[in-house]
């Protein structure tokens, strides 16, 4: 069930990008697979924690209009190059945190208590990179840190440098993944470097990107899953460029109907844009390779300037491999149109 979540989920937000975390977990994890008679888990022998020192600047300005002013305190001091942003609402909408729970703390419970101190997470992209930043807000320690590594690092065949602000992880002296700590009004940030440098995260920056605040006034981020973006997906889906795109997703609750409903908006520059847009996405599906059978069910429509989309999809035992199995496919077919 949850692998035909994140499946719609990518699909829907065309965000098929890995995180860093996760790629260095995979060839590790296979090796863990066979098994090996230990006397006891080794640790790695590592210096005292390096105390938080580094502080992140104060929002001073207030949020813009529409936007949250929770959300404005955590996102207010990024970067001015961010183009993209996702967030969720709770636990079991932060997938990264529970795929960490999932993943590595049922490996190495040494990390439960780093893990458990997440409150919430933000992934980011910045101009034109490909991989996403992670940005983790929450009560996390460097301690907590220290005694995950201890256990992590020779399970994964990674060693460790430390600095006062930075985790620098490496594998046969390649860096696989760095991970910056700074002080904040409400507890610990660790930004999880993507493809733009980690240097520049915490420093002063230029106003945000106008085009993504416009789209972020436009979500309503209590709703599960989001995202907002600034990024042209209009000419890719539709034929039309656009100038924004949202998308809020709720996931089905315990004991609830196995019902994942995607709402998604692409802004364009006029209404009558975004009519030739709603006949370019029934280009676009029928294209695509077929649904029958998948429980899944596509509508959109121009409403003003926006185009209108929304997805549901019956995630049911009787169509959740059916609706993988078209998942992939569909991943597929939107790989082979992307490339050149």
């Amino acid at each position: 069930m949850n692998r035909s979540i994140i499946a719609g989920l990518s699909l829907a937000a065309c965000t098929v990008n890995p995180n860093p975390i996760e790629e260095i977990s995979h060839e590790p994890a296979a090796k863990q697979a066979v098994p090996v008679e230990v006397s006891q888990p080794e640790v790695a022998a590592l210096p005292t924690a390096p105390p938080l020192t580094a502080m992140l600047p104060k929002v001073m300005t207030p949020a813009p209009p529409g936007i949250d002013a929770a959300l404005w305190r955590d996102i207010g001091w990024f970067p001015a190059d961010v183009v993209e942003l996702a967030g969720g609402v709770g636990r079991d909408n932060t997938p990264l945190a529970r795929w960490a729970e999932d993943s590595i703390v049922s490996e190495f419970p040494a990390c439960g208590p780093l893990v458990a101190a997440i409150d919430r997470i933000y992934m980011v992209q910045q101009g034109a990179s490909q991989r996403p930043t992670q940005v983790a807000f929450g009560s996390m320690t460097r301690e907590q840190e220290r005694g995950c590594l201890q256990a992590l690092l020779p399970g994964m065949g990674l060693t460790s440098e430390q600095d006062e602000a930075m985790t620098i992880l490496s594998r046969a002296d390649e860096v696989i993944a760095r991970a910056g700590w700074w002080k904040h009004a409400d507890g610990a940030v660790v930004v999880i470097e993507g493809e733009a440098p980690l240097g520049r995260w915490g420093e002063p920056s230029g106003p945000p990107n106008p085009a993504l605040l416009a789209t972020l006034a436009a979500i309503d981020p209590t709703l599960g899953l989001w995202m907002a973006s600034a990024r042209d997906y209009g000419s890719f889906f539709t034929g039309v460029a656009s100038s924004g795109l949202t998308l809020a997703a709720t996931r089905p609750g315990p004991g609830g109907p196995p019902v994942l409903p995607v709402r998604i908006g692409l802004r364009f520059a006029s209404a009558r844009e975004a009519e030739l847009a709603e006949r370019g996405a029934a280009k676009f599906v029928a294209s695509a390779p077929t649904s029958d059978g998948t429980g899944l069910t596509f509508s959109a429509r121009a409403d003003g300037s926006w185009l209108r989309v929304e997805l549901v999809a019956d995630l049911s035992e009787a169509n959740a491999q059916k609706f993988v199995a078209w998942a992939e496919k569909m991943t597929a077919n939107m790989r082979a149109r992307a490339e050149p």
